[in-house]
């Protein structure tokens, strides 16, 4: 195991070496788009499960609220803000069950995510 280990670490660093300096600087770019895309994708999940919470308690039943797993949308993502798409089923104020699409503008404003208090809502909507 040690061997193989030993002769990948010695085929990477003579590859690399192989790169031209334009080479490498792309691939430095390519990287940095890449974790710049996966904190973003993550940021916008993140806000997905915040804005559920807060729409709930702007619901008649919260204790009914129905979400979908992952159907939403987002718009751009900004200044740690994010405009989330969605819809939530719960029941009204007859118990008949209703589905609400709405839209929500969340900002961050703290550094843990998951307290809810760390969010303001900048834009609400219901449609």
């Amino acid at each position: 195991m040690n061997k193989l280990l030993f002769a990948l670490i010695v085929c990477f660093i003579i590859l690399s070496g192989c790169m031209s300096p334009e080479e490498r600087k792309k691939e430095k770019e390519n990287q940095a788009i890449a974790k710049m895309i996966k904190d973003e994708k993550e940021f916008v999940t993140r806000a997905y499960i915040i804005a559920q919470d807060l729409v709930s308690k702007k619901l008649k039943s919260p204790g009914t609220a129905e979400f979908p797993r992952s159907d939403y949308t987002n718009g751009p993502v900004s200044d740690k803000s994010v405009e989330i798409k969605s819809y939530v089923d719960s029941q009204n104020g007859f118990g008949a069950t209703v589905r609400t699409n709405y839209s929500i503008w969340l900002k961050q404003t703290g550094d843990d995510w998951s307290d809810i208090a760390n969010w303001t809502i900048l834009d609400f909507k219901t449609f």
